[in-house]
């Protein structure tokens, strides 16, 4: 008879066809037959247990969990999230421009130093953006690597990247390729909202990150220009970096770069900070020319 297996593949039922009769498989070899007679005693019964193949739709319960596993996923969920840029461009850019001697007196800044080795938070604060930019670019370098599970963010009032949500997003979408398995967080967000019918909140993509942050090691986030996301998006912003920066975040390395604003300074007062003075960052920019 024909009959089909089904196979839930994230979110979706994939049936596969197949043939087979409707029969029953003992489990196991009967017993020795009994003493000689005309006839050997009656087989003991099988030991193993008895088997049926008959009946309709089999259904499979994956135990290798198909759905973090499938080639298809990670694409399925960046989508979902709407392809949020990870500016991985505007790191290029900006590290395609460095000289060798930018940002190096920041490699001898104790504050800094303390950072790279110790989690907490790390305010770096200039009236140069373009200071700024450079410093969260050599920062940056410095601390990705192959085993590191790191995630940053340029904001730029320029373009679209200027939104909190897509800050979020991207952070989200960076940090979740180390979960174990990768993605299982946000898979699992992607199921709970309709398999991907209803599109995540902000409230939704923070909950991944703080299930991320406690599943993960030691971690590394960098964003850069505080003052150039969408100012509207600023209170929902700064209470976002305020969460980040608690003294519980026993693992968490946050890098954060912004102009010293008077909107900024009261939120952020007791997050240790370095001010780019104005040579400072003339000597920076001149390194790029």
């Amino acid at each position: 008879m024909n009959s089909r297996f089904s196979i839930c593949l994230v979110g979706k039922e994939l049936e596969l066809g197949c043939q087979y009769h409707n029969l029953s498989s003992p489990g196991g070899t009967g017993g020795r037959g009994g003493p000689g007679g005309i006839s050997g005693g009656a087989g003991g019964l099988g030991q193993g247990p008895m088997v049926n193949f008959g009946g309709g739709v089999q259904t499979l319960n994956n135990s290798m969990h198909i759905m973090n596993q499938g080639p298809g996923l990670e694409e399925i969920l960046y989508k979902w999230l709407g392809s949020p840029p990870t500016t991985q461009d505007k790191q290029h850019e900006l590290r395609n421009l460095h000289h060798e001697a930018t940002g190096c007196w920041l490699q001898d800044n104790i504050g800094f130093m303390k950072w790279k080795t110790t989690p907490g938070a790390l305010w770096i604060k200039g009236i140069s953006t373009d200071g700024t930019h450079m410093i969260s670019s050599t920062v940056i370098e410095g601390i990705l690597g192959p085993q590191s599970a790191v995630a940053f963010f340029y904001f730029d009032f320029r373009n679209e990247r200027q939104h909190l949500n897509l800050m979020l997003r991207s952070i989200v979408w960076q940090l979740s390729r180390w979960s174990h398995p990768p993605y299982s967080a946000l898979n699992h967000l992607y199921k709970t909202l309709g398999d991907g019918t209803i599109q995540p909140q902000l409230f939704h993509l923070q909950e991944v990150l703080e299930n991320l942050l406690s599943e993960l090691g030691q971690t590394w986030i960098v964003i850069d220009g505080l003052d150039e996301c969408n100012k509207p998006d600023w209170k929902h912003l700064i209470k976002f970096i305020h969460s980040l920066c608690q003294p519980s975040r026993d693992k968490l390395h946050l890098l954060f770069t912004s102009q010293p604003l008077e909107e900024f300074k009261n939120p952020f007062k007791d997050v240790t900070f370095i001010e780019l003075g104005s040579a400072v960052s003339n000597s920076d920019i001149r390194s790029f020319i």
